[in-house]
C-alpha cells in the first residue's frame, strides 16, 4: 500500500539527480545540483499490527538532498515531505543554513481553506531559524521553492535576488 500521491511527490521532483541549474544576477553566479531522492512509502511492515490496521497508522517519508554553491561557498539543500494519517502532509526545508520545520504552520504558505500547503512556499524569518553560526555576508533573507520548479528565487541579507533564470 502506497501513501503518497503523485502531487505530493512533486515537492521533490522539480529536478532531475545530477543535474546542475544556474541561477545568475548581475553581481553573479550560483549552482545548485540535487544529488539525492530517497521515498519510504510503504506501511512499515514492523510496525504493523491488528491495531494499526483499525486506525490505519502510517508515517510516508520523502526526501530530495543537494546544494548550491554560492561565492565559492556550498550550501546543503535538504527536503522532507512526511505524509502520515493523523497529520496529513507537511514539509521540512533546510537551505542555506535555513532550518525550517513548520511550512504548514505559516498562513502565508497555506491555501485559501488553510488545510494544504500552496504550491510555492515561503521560508524566511518568520517560519525558520539559522544554525549555529554569527551573521555573515551571505545569509539569506528569504527563499522561494515551487512544488512544480523547485527554487525560484532567494534573496541575501544585502539585498541581491538571484531568481531562477
Amino acid at each position: 500500500m502506497y501513501h503518497f500521491e503523485g502531487d505530493d511527490l512533486q515537492w521533490i521532483s522539480a529536478y532531475p539527480i545530477g543535474d546542475t541549474i544556474r541561477l545568475e544576477t548581475s553581481s553573479g553566479v550560483d549552482l545548485l545540483c540535487m544529488n539525492k531522492k530517497e521515498i519510504y512509502d510503504k506501511k512499515n511492515p514492523f510496525l504493523e499490527n491488528e491495531g494499526q490496521e483499525m486506525f490505519g497508522d502510517y508515517n510516508a517519508i520523502a526526501y530530495y538532498e543537494g546544494f548550491f554553491i554560492h561565492n565559492s561557498t556550498k550550501h546543503t539543500i535538504w527536503i522532507s515531505i512526511t505524509k502520515n494519517s493523523h497529520n496529513g502532509i507537511y514539509a521540512s526545508f533546510h537551505i542555506g543554513e535555513r532550518y525550517c520545520f513548520g511550512i504548514e504552520n505559516d498562513y502565508r504558505n497555506l491555501n485559501e481553506q488553510g488545510s494544504s500547503i500552496k504550491d510555492t512556499v515561503i521560508i524566511d524569518d518568520s517560519n525558520s531559524k539559522y544554525g549555529d553560526k554569527g551573521p555573515t555576508t551571505d545569509d539569506f533573507e528569504y527563499f522561494k521553492w515551487s512544488k512544480k520548479e523547485g527554487l525560484i528565487e532567494y534573496r541575501l541579507s544585502d539585498d541581491t535576488v538571484y531568481p531562477k533564470p
